[in-house]
């Protein structure tokens, strides 16, 4: 488990950027309203956690602690189930993290259909893992997820999957984190792409798997 040793807020001044072991190489993810700053696969984003020093209201600490956007579950027609904002959402907010069982490729390749369809793999660190024979996992939110399992696919998203660390740094055992991309209105739906994939492979973008995706973007919903 890594951690800083810093006192007060690790994002309040330059120096103090500079000083915290838990931003990499000066790298600051967060703005200090605590929406993230850089894209989903420009970096590992690494929080604050409970072996650091830092107070509890360092900007550092965002995914560790519940969402406060209001969504609600509706009927999307084809699609089942999907969620959408209740309120404004300003871009690059955060919004939930994807929870559910974690599991092995080869539990999740005995899994039936259905199930599969909630699968997404901890891919972000693909390279990594192939080049040190690492097993990847996959989360697998049919019967033991949160609300985040009702986010559909969309070609045009509105949020993003990003890789978070907050506990370890094990390359296989990250969070699953969604911010979103845009401005979003009330009464939206709220999507991100189930199969896009990083240009370089450095670190892998959202990746839900067990889904053979089928664009229906435009949903007509009551």
């Amino acid at each position: 488990m890594f951690g800083c040793d810093c006192a007060g807020n690790c994002g309040r001044t330059v120096e103090a950027i500079g000083a915290c072991s838990c931003f990499d190489d000066g790298l600051v993810c967060y703005n200090k309203d605590q929406t993230v700053r850089i894209g989903p696969s420009d970096a590992v984003i690494k929080e604050c956690n409970d072996n650091c020093t830092c107070t509890e209201s360092c900007i550092n600490r965002v995914v560790q602690y519940p969402s406060s956007v209001k969504m609600e579950l509706f009927w999307c027609g084809e699609r089942g189930w999907g969620l959408r904002a209740r309120e404004h959402i300003k871009r690059n907010t955060y919004v939930a993290q994807y929870l559910g069982e974690l599991i092995s490729e080869d539990e999740a390749d005995r899994r039936d259909a259905e199930r599969k369809s909630y699968h997404f793999a901890l891919d972000f660190n693909r390279t990594l893992l192939e080049a040190q024979n690492m097993d990847m996992y996959i989360v697998d939110a049919s019967r033991h997820g949160n609300i985040s399992r009702f986010f559909n696919h969309s070609c045009d998203p509105n949020m993003a999957a990003y890789c978070v660390q907050i506990e370890s740094t094990d390359p296989n055992m990250h969070h699953l984190a969604f911010f979103t991309k845009k401005d979003v209105a009330p009464g939206t739906e709220l999507t991100f792409d189930y199969s896009s994939m990083p240009s370089d492979g450095a670190v892998a973008a959202d990746h839900k798997v067990g889904v053979t995706v089928v664009c229906v973007c435009v949903c007509v919903c009551d």
